[in-house]
């Protein structure tokens, strides 16, 4: 991350290329309070940003304790100062998972927008990883770009991410240059491949949450027991 940064230009171009990002937001933060944290829970957005998510967890479970990490220094930066703006309590790491300290266990790990970033031979140990750090009958509300193996259908998502930017008021040559940006460092997954990914990790009991074009969004929790320990 360069010094020239501007995470409210990163924020305005991500949320431009995301129909609903906003109401992704909130949707998240609803499905966490749908798990039923109470006020000695745990609560971690995983991959932050600029604290959008994370300022819409705060509001919706201001009993939580809540701690948001990015591995930007200047994403985390923005979000702090986002959250102190609104009067909302959070704690910002910056860092990854392992920034987190050790013995710090989640009732629910938001992680929104993260994986697709996440080189595919990584993604299983990165989700492993999640889930030992979820408490006992701990949650993770995973939101990922999600990829039609229908060609007629990603033709069409991308038709709609196009008008909502230029709606936003992205140039075509913004969303250019942000498409060769990330070109080949965004890998989106589908149904399928998001499916195999957290049964591999130990998340047997996947459940689809909600859909914004091609945002997928999944409520996953460990299973009660792998086959060894089921026959000990």
């Amino acid at each position: 991350m360069t010094a020239s940064f501007d995470p409210q230009q990163y924020e305005r171009l991500s949320s431009g290329s995301v129909p609903g990002y906003a109401a992704l937001q909130d949707l998240v933060a609803l499905a966490a309070a749908a798990t039923g944290p109470g006020s000695s829970s745990r609560v971690l957005d995983l991959g932050c940003g600029t604290g959008a998510g994370s300022l819409a967890l705060a509001r919706t479970l201001p009993e939580v304790q809540l701690i948001a990490c990015d591995p930007a220094a200047a994403m985390v930066a923005a979000g702090r100062s986002r959250c102190e703006t609104a009067g909302v309590k959070a704690h910002f790491v910056v860092g990854g998972l392992s920034a987190v300290p050790d013995d710090a266990r989640f009732d629910v790990v938001v992680c929104t927008l993260v994986l697709h970033f996440i080189p595919v031979e990584e993604r299983v140990a990165f989700l492993t990883s999640i889930r030992e750090r979820l408490r006992p009958g701990g949650a993770l509300i995973l939101s990922v770009l999600g990829r039609s193996k229908d060609p007629a259908v990603q033709a069409v998502w991308t038709q709609i991410r196009r008008h909502h930017a230029t709606s936003q008021g992205i140039t075509p040559t913004e969303l250019a240059a942000r498409e060769a940006e990330t070109r080949g460092k965004v890998q989106p997954l589908s149904s399928e491949e998001v499916h195999a990914a957290l049964d591999s990790a130990g998340f047997t009991n996947a459940v689809p949450l909600y859909q914004l074009v091609a945002v997928h969004s999944w409520l996953a929790r460990p299973g009660s027991a792998t086959p060894e320990s089921a026959e000990s």
